[in-house]
């Protein structure tokens, strides 16, 4: 164990005996584990049940007795034999996690489930001598969906499970029959005929706790029956090529107190009916993560109305993500001077608005300053872009941000408010910020001025390469000048920011001059 690290720690820790093992495992290589093994047994039964706490499929049942490729499908070697299984029981309690393929969906697009002959699964049924054959199995990852095979994993005693791409018929009555106790569900698969079975069967699930499904199932009637779980604290929804439009509109009559634990509310929804299922969702006034992404080109009216109600009635969210399809154009520009609503969320610490115009000066002094807790504040895609002075107005008021993400306009214009270093600032994203090359002085001498030392500057990626090269030439010199005001050097220099050049000094016309 890194020894910094723990005379790092503000306040001494006490480790027991099994913990300090399961660390020394944990942390060692598969061959040190098997030499640590021969210590003592305590060891051995540790390092063991480290081992297999976490199992692939394929591993587990290489157990039971060899196995081969054939087809791109694994199957037995050989018959199983009374002694397979006893050597099976010697592992299979210690059996919690069961992956079929890798657990995130990102790694799952890149690895395909693993594939076994029926025959494989016909012997274990066969041969288990206990219907829950992995009695301490509490997460599975993406089981085989055939109905002649889930059934086998569908322990009361699962906490987690994921499914991708199908699940339906006869395995939808085992959740709500003998899988109620489950926490976590992923249940990724296009939106059909069978899902309204399940969507039905999660009414039963009263311990569910997170949900993820695809953006496509999120459809009224589901909607309805989440609001009745009680222990629901999160709603996540990703998108799939195949998905369809479900149906959300209709009317149905709610709970009293619907979602009373919602914490996190993650979804792909319209904002026509995020504004009208935001005040179901916020009722127990317990959201903390909020994020709505509409693959419609909106209407900036309806932008500002979702904004407005957000702020109005979830008081309590700490991030906030609000997002458009589409291009910021003059026909759905959210006029820059109205009024949002943002400033009403003062616990918020990151706040992302994409597909979204600048505000004034008037509007963003008048919602930045109630945020006190604001760490990440990201304003990109809109029609009116924001000013390079506004960022002065933001580092007067929000000492604490870390990262900035806006769409800069670079021309100078007048400002009434003087830059000082946003110090905290670690991340400055200026999107696709054109430049010309006589702004090029201007844009660097302001930077060095609002920015600390070591924040890193970047664009986007599809700017033209010109404008990289001018970008290049600001993100080396403001250090050097960043280091020259630190050291006290150049104060006697008064800087026109309107014209972009100290002041008495006539614009000069020579490329970077």
């Amino acid at each position: 164990m890194d020894e910094d690290s723990i005379c790092a720690a503000k306040t001494p820790q006490a480790l027991l005996i099994p913990e300090l093992l399961r660390r020394i495992f944990e942390l060692s290589t598969d061959w040190a584990n098997r030499s640590n093994a021969l210590v003592c047994k305590g060891w051995c039964e540790e390092a063991l049940s480290v081992t297999w706490s976490d199992v692939e499929a394929r591993q587990l049942f290489g157990l039971l007795a060899p196995m081969k490729l054939e087809d791109s499908e694994w199957y037995f070697s050989r018959d199983l034999e009374d002694g397979d299984w006893d050597r099976f029981e010697v592992y299979s309690w210690r059996v919690r996690s069961l992956r079929f393929a890798a657990s995130s969906r990102r790694d799952w697009d890149a690895r395909p489930p693993l594939k076994f002959r029926q025959s494989v699964f016909d012997e274990i049924a066969l041969g288990r001598r206990r219907v829950d054959f992995l009695p301490n199995l509490m997460e599975l990852y993406n089981p085989p969906s055939k109905t002649s095979i889930f059934p086998l994993f569908a322990h009361a005693s699962v906490r987690t499970l994921e499914i991708h791409l199908e699940f339906g018929g006869r395995n939808v009555g085992l959740l709500s029959s003998r899988m109620r106790n489950i926490e976590r569900l992923t249940c990724v698969i296009p939106y059909d005929s069978s899902w309204s079975s399940i969507s039905s069967a999660l009414r039963h699930l009263k311990s569910l706790k997170e949900l993820t499904i695809s953006s496509g199932c999120l459809d009224l009637d589901t909607f309805h029956t989440l609001a009745s779980l009680p222990e629901l604290r999160s709603i996540k929804t990703c998108k799939m090529s195949s998905d369809t439009s479900m149906t959300t509109k209709g009317s149905k009559v709610f709970p009293p107190s619907p979602f009373p634990s919602l914490k996190e509310l993650n979804v792909h929804l319209d904002f026509p009916t995020a504004i009208e299922w935001l005040p179901i969702a916020s009722h127990a006034r317990s959201l903390r993560f909020l994020s709505i992404q509409s693959s419609s080109n909106e209407s900036g009216a309806d932008f500002l109305h979702l904004t407005n109600l957000v702020g109005s009635m979830c008081t309590g969210l700490e991030s906030l993500e609000l997002a458009r399809a589409g291009v910021g154009s003059s026909e759905n520009a959210v006029p820059p001077e109205k009024r949002c609503g943002i400033e009403l969320l003062t616990k918020l610490k990151s706040l992302r608005l994409i597909v979204f115009d600048a505000r004034s000066p008037l509007e963003l002094e008048r919602m930045l300053e109630p945020l006190t807790k604001l760490e990440t504040l990201s304003i990109t895609g809109g029609y009116h872009k924001t000013p390079l002075y506004h960022l002065a107005l933001i580092s007067r008021h929000r000492k604490k941000l870390t990262h900035l993400e806006l769409d800069i306009d670079t021309t100078p214009r007048p400002m009434s408010t003087k830059p000082v270093p946003c110090d905290g600032l670690q991340k400055l994203h200026v999107g696709s910020a054109h430049m010309s090359d006589w702004e090029l002085v201007h844009v660097g001498h302001f930077l060095s001025r609002v920015l600390p030392l070591h924040c890193a500057i970047e664009h986007a990626s599809s700017l033209p390469l010109d404008d990289v090269n001018r970008w290049a030439e600001v993100k080396k010199w403001v250090p050097v000048l960043i280091h020259s005001r630190l050291e006290g050097k150049g104060r006697s220099t008064a800087w026109d920011y309107e014209v972009g050049l100290p002041k008495g000094r006539k614009r000069c016309l020579r490329g970077r001059g």
